[in-house]
């Protein structure tokens, strides 16, 4: 990941701000912190659900080549 920073300006809900900042208080971090990591880890979680799709569907098409046998 890249280490350069940008400034990002962004309209949010403000109940979803409450959360972000609540989930900030209970981990130590401020709200940039944050938002930083909560957004990786919801892009890495998507990432590897991906990836279980992509091995789900390989492991099936392994399945039925073994029955075809």
């Amino acid at each position: 990941m890249s280490k350069e920073l940008q400034r990002l300006n962004m309209n949010m809900p403000a109940d979803l701000i409450q959360q972000v900042d609540e989930f900030a208080n209970r981990m130590h971090l401020n709200r940039t912190s944050a938002m930083i990591f909560l957004v990786s880890t919801a892009l890495d979680q998507k990432n590897v659900m991906s990836m279980m799709d992509e091995l789900l569907n390989r492991f099936s098409e392994l399945e039925e080549n073994e029955r075809a046998k």
